[in-house]
């Protein structure tokens, strides 16, 4: 997704607290969702989620800074927490789910 920063919530983060902190939290979170494969679902391994800890020892970015963005990012609906589950609401539209299925299902043959 290329035109992320132009994207009105980003641009409202930018503008409050520790903002471009956040937008930097914020992308590190889509590609550690991209990593976990999860569908978007933040986990370190299949039982095991991300917190607000592991998210600040991962992005080197201070616990209560997390924690503000966490809270920032619920606040305008672009993650869910469910049972201390992070899940990037929509997943698909930072991803090709798609395409990735299909170059998945072209790496399996």
């Amino acid at each position: 997704m290329c035109n992320i920063l132009d994207h009105r919530k980003i641009k409202m983060i930018r503008k409050g607290p520790e903002g471009n902190t956040l937008v930097l939290l914020w992308l590190m979170m889509l590609i550690e969702a991209g990593k976990c494969d999860h569908g978007g679902y933040l986990m370190i391994s299949d039982s095991l989620p991300y917190t607000a800890e592991t998210l600040s020892m991962v992005t080197d970015i201070p616990l209560p800074t997390v924690q503000l963005g966490l809270a920032t990012f619920a606040g305008l609906e672009m993650i869910d927490q469910w049972d201390g589950v992070i899940c990037l609401k929509n997943w698909s539209k930072y991803q090709s789910e798609d395409k990735l299925e299909a170059r998945r299902e072209k790496d399996r043959e």
